[in-house]
């Protein structure tokens, strides 16, 4: 059987997140997330080309004191654009979060998250915002992100590779387990 690195990178990922989850169960250090994120082009060509990316970003690690949590996550989501290229990014990457009150009703929170996608559109991505966590359940948030693309096209009996530094205004919906 053939198997390309892009397929043991995924397969390494989701053992890892599979030994999160399981281990999970037996301490209430361990949490994750799932998020639906929708972002609009912020600035450069992604605004310029009116790009939209909808995607789904789960994290999921331990919290390592009151308020600092670190985790590991993966983020399949499809960016598209009305005049331009189109394609699906997988990015896995590493995320912090920080959040000053654990228990109250409502409290804030900041996250980064930086990783890479490495299957079919490949590049770095990276991700910062903020929001609010409500009773310890939903999160409401708003940041920026950013997609390293590369697309081809083909024309003329010709291969064109082009390299887009996509920037997003991304809002998000998520619930906490």
């Amino acid at each position: 059987m053939y198997m390309t690195d892009h397929t043991l990178t995924f397969i390494i990922a989701l053992y890892i997140f599979g030994s999160l989850i399981t281990h999970a169960q037996n301490t209430n250090d361990y949490q994750g997330s799932i998020n639906a994120e929708f972002s609009i082009g912020l600035t450069g060509y992604a605004k310029d080309y009116e790009y939209k990316s909808i995607g789904v970003a789960a994290s999921y690690g331990k919290m390592i004191n009151n308020s600092s949590f670190i985790g590991i996550g993966i983020k399949p989501n499809y960016a598209f654009s009305d005049g331009d290229f189109d394609g699906f990014f997988m990015p896995i990457y590493g995320e912090y979060k920080y959040q000053p009150i654990r228990e109250a009703g409502v409290c804030g929170f900041g996250k980064a998250r930086i990783g890479y996608s490495p299957f079919q559109k490949m590049g770095m991505y990276a991700h910062i915002g903020g929001g609010i966590i409500i009773y310890q359940k939903w999160e409401l948030g708003i940041g920026a992100s950013y997609q390293f693309a590369r697309f081809k096209e083909t024309g003329f009996a010709k291969t064109y590779k082009y390299n887009y530094h996509l920037i997003y205004t991304t809002l998000s919906v998520g619930y906490r387990f």
